[in-house]
């Protein structure tokens, strides 16, 4: 079945259609967060309220082109609001002795990543390593297979911006993982 007519028997009541949805685009989904925040943790909690999200607003879907996309969508704007919300998060705290100091709560930077032992964290080590912009346009191309111009559209930012930022990120992770490539065999 494809995402559409899944889409369809569920809102019209079929309660594992969801399920089998769900289950079709976890892995991938849940990569995308795990690369875009660089926490086992904070991924697990970014996908289940983006779940959350889709279950709520999958009543009124209208297909308007790949679910696929929409979800993604979905999935980095619960990740920038998480974000935001983060920074928001920001205490100013009286210690005894009278000085201010900021308490950041939730800020575990990707990459104060453990040994890079294995490819699968040398590629992680490298997507946390690019600037925010660079690696959310290349997550959101590489695992929603999104056009440039629809990132363009969900980012609110040029289309000639959008592929510039993949320019350089794929520029900068060239020489990181080539390497790497090289030695596999």
């Amino acid at each position: 079945m494809t995402d559409s007519e899944l889409i369809t028997k569920y809102q019209t009541g079929d309660i594992p259609a969801f399920e089998t949805l769900l289950n079709r685009h976890k892995n991938p989904l849940f990569t995308f967060l795990l690369r875009l925040t660089g926490d086992k943790d904070r991924a697990e909690d970014l996908f289940q309220e983006t779940f959350l999200r889709v279950l709520k607003a999958l009543p009124k879907y209208k297909d308007q082109g790949i679910f696929r996309h929409w979800l993604f969508r979905i999935a980095n704007n619960v990740a920038r609001d998480a974000g935001r919300r983060d920074t928001a998060r920001l205490k100013r705290v009286v210690t005894d002795d009278d000085s201010v100091q900021i308490a950041v709560s939730h800020q575990i930077r990707p990459d104060e990543a453990a040994e890079n032992t294995d490819l699968f964290e040398q590629v992680e080590q490298a997507l946390a390593n690019l600037p925010d912009k660079q690696r959310e346009v290349f997550l959101l191309r590489v695992h929603s297979g999104m056009r440039f111009r629809e990132i363009a559209e969900h980012l609110k930012e040029p289309l000639s911006t959008v592929i510039s930022q993949m320019r350089y990120a794929t520029d900068k992770l060239k020489p990181i993982l080539k390497p790497i490539i090289q030695d596999e065999p």
